[in-house]
């Protein structure tokens, strides 16, 4: 089997080999299976999964049909990748996938920004499939855990819009580990927020590099508050990189010349498994509200 894409992060992980290593199937799913060494993370996708940073696309419906489970070990190499069955991927001419950040400079005016803002919202409110979008859709929470995060979340935003670093840290640093399964609710909000943050950052006034130094002492230490898969997520989106759906609404979002079908790049990303996608994007629309000054929009108005 050829692999038909995959991630930069993912090749680095293999280049950077002495030849083949052996890998352990850390978690198989329908659309996924999650390989992992010492700090590094690769994921064989199905072909209708957007590409993420480090994952390998492959001419698959169902990822079961590779025959392996938790604990398994294979061996890959940058040429290819060879399976407990025999089977193997081959990768010598799968192309990249560049993950790094694609900025450009044509915003909307603010006005134009904050309709925008208010589309995406009601997206998520119209789309809610539970988790952190309960924010918007109900203003009298009584949900334990969304009202956590609507705490942590109003803090987040209340510190951006007063230029608070170290609130910024301390209420992002809350908001890490909150919420269950492979990526908790509180690790895909920041994850939307922190490439946002980068993307938008010259309406800000704030250097992108403060800002990746910024993201960088938010996620500190998180490899002991929440699951190695979200931590390696949040790695790569406090440098600006995360999948391809998401990359492509955020810039839907700020940028005229990227501006078209907000609403159907909206929906791909609410599709990510039961609550990540709607989570991401409360994260993209949260980190707006915080450069523009839109804090009132946080509770359900």
């Amino acid at each position: 089997m050829k692999g038909l894409l995959i991630g930069l992060r993912a090749k680095k992980a293999l280049k950077k080999q002495q030849g083949a290593e052996f890998w352990s199937v850390h978690s198989v799913f329908k659309h996924a299976v999650n390989l992992e060494l010492n700090e590094d993370i690769i994921t064989l996708v199905t072909r209708n999964i957007s590409p993420h940073p480090f994952t390998i696309t492959l001419p698959v419906e169902d990822m079961v049909d590779l025959g392996l489970s938790r604990g398994d070990i294979v061996q890959a190499g940058e040429s290819c990748i060879a399976l407990k069955n025999g089977m193997e991927i081959q990768l010598e001419q799968t192309p990249v996938w560049d993950s790094r950040p694609h900025y450009t400079d044509d915003f909307f005016t603010k006005n134009e920004l904050i309709k925008r803002i208010e589309a995406l919202k009601e997206i998520s409110v119209l789309e809610h499939k539970g988790g952190l979008s309960e924010i918007f859709k109900n203003p009298n929470i009584t949900n334990p855990f969304i009202k956590a995060s609507h705490f942590q979340i109003s803090r987040l935003i209340s510190s951006q819009i007063a230029r608070d670093y170290k609130e910024i840290v301390s209420s992002g640093k809350a908001l890490i580990g909150m919420g269950q399964g492979l990526t908790p609710s509180g690790d895909d909000f920041l994850a939307g927020y922190m490439v946002t943050f980068l993307y938008a950052a010259p309406l800000s006034g704030i250097p992108r590099e403060t800002i990746t130094e910024l993201n960088g002492k938010l996620i500190e230490g998180s490899n002991a508050k929440t699951t190695f898969i979200s931590w390696k997520l949040m790695n790569y989106a406090a440098r600006g990189e995360i999948s391809l759906d998401v990359r492509e609404l955020i810039q839907s979002l700020l940028y005229r010349s990227k501006g078209g079908n907000l609403h159907r790049k909206a929906g791909r990303v609410m599709e990510f498994g039961e609550t990540s996608g709607s989570d991401t994007i409360v994260g993209i629309m949260c980190c707006m509200m915080g450069l523009l000054g839109m804090e009132r929009y946080l509770y359900g108005s």
